[in-house]
């Protein structure tokens, strides 16, 4: 038995498909950008009263990461050819629904080649 070796395999339970560093940079910074921060005013875990701390849980520093590695995915998209930012945009579903290109897959690993520096430069990967 094949143990999961990625945050995509543990999260969704399948080990038989193969996902590089980039398609997992990628979807994580996709789930960040349509992710819904919710209405203003009380945080997700208040029980009615807010305790402000200076010390985090690890469920705050996983998040607080997260965020980073996104925002940092973001700007190495935001570097990119207008084809190659598009194909991403488009291949995971975030904003732009028009593709006027001829083969979206085929530029897509274009945009991964492009974007596997940026996202190094950034220590994303």
């Amino acid at each position: 038995m094949k143990l999961p070796t990625s945050r995509y395999e543990l999260e969704v339970g399948r080990t038989d498909v193969a996902l590089d560093e980039i398609d997992v940079a990628l979807q994580d910074w996709a789930d960040w950008m349509q992710y819904d921060k919710g209405p203003a005013g009380y945080p997700s875990k208040a029980a009615g009263m807010v305790a402000f701390s200076w010390s985090k849980d690890s469920d705050e520093l996983h998040e607080a990461n997260d965020e980073i590695r996104a925002e940092a995915t973001n700007a190495a998209i935001d570097s990119l050819r207008e084809v190659s930012w598009r194909a991403i945009y488009i291949r995971f579903g975030v904003g732009y629904r028009a593709w006027r290109y001829a083969d979206l897959a085929a530029l897509y690993e274009v945009a991964k080649s492009e974007i596997a520096s940026e996202l190094r430069k950034r220590s994303v990967i």
